[in-house]
């Protein structure tokens, strides 16, 4: 069974990794697939390209980062229009269920998808027991008391705070 960890990853910091391990840790006692399932481009460029934000790694370098953390299949869903309109129930039984078969969801617990952000966690643990998933939220990661975020980390670069950006890298 394939336990898909899904987001868009940008920075990959210590919040993403949190989902990326519980994919992991969920696939092993059922012997499914550990994967993730990301987006290029960024959402936000199709969505409101004079607002996007810069990105933090280009796809190439998230999922070069995202390899070690022990997931072992990486889907790239082309961002467009289209898929920016598709309601979130018609995403989940479309690409995820039909798609990508996944038999257990794992996402942060503010994760929004679908045409408006209408898609919540709180959808995809209704709609598990209909298509044969299971859903698990992982919480924010904290550092320095503050939520770790890629918005944060833009912030945080931007005003030169190099050592909270780094530990919320968890890297270098």
């Amino acid at each position: 069974p394939l336990c898909l960890a899904m987001g868009v990853f940008d920075g990959v910091h210590v919040g993403h990794q949190a989902i990326l391990r519980a994919a992991v840790a969920m696939a092993a006692p059922s012997g499914g697939l550990p994967a993730v399932l990301t987006f290029d481009p960024h959402p936000d460029t199709v969505l409101s390209p004079r607002g996007a934000p810069p990105l933090l790694t280009t796809t190439g370098e998230k999922l070069a980062l995202i390899r070690p953390l022990g997931i072992r299949l990486a889907v790239v869903a082309h961002f467009d229009r289209t898929l920016a309109q598709t309601t979130a129930e018609e995403f989940v039984r479309r690409v995820l269920v039909e798609r990508l078969r996944a038999r257990c969801l794992i996402v942060g617990d503010d994760w929004r998808f679908g045409a408006g952000g209408e898609g919540s966690i709180a959808l995809l643990r209704r709609l598990g027991p209909r298509f044969g998933f299971s859903v698990s939220g992982v919480p924010a990661v904290r550092v320095s008391r503050e939520r770790v975020s890629s918005t944060r980390l833009r912030v945080l670069i931007r005003e030169g705070r190099l050592d909270v950006a780094r530990a919320c890298l968890g890297r270098c």
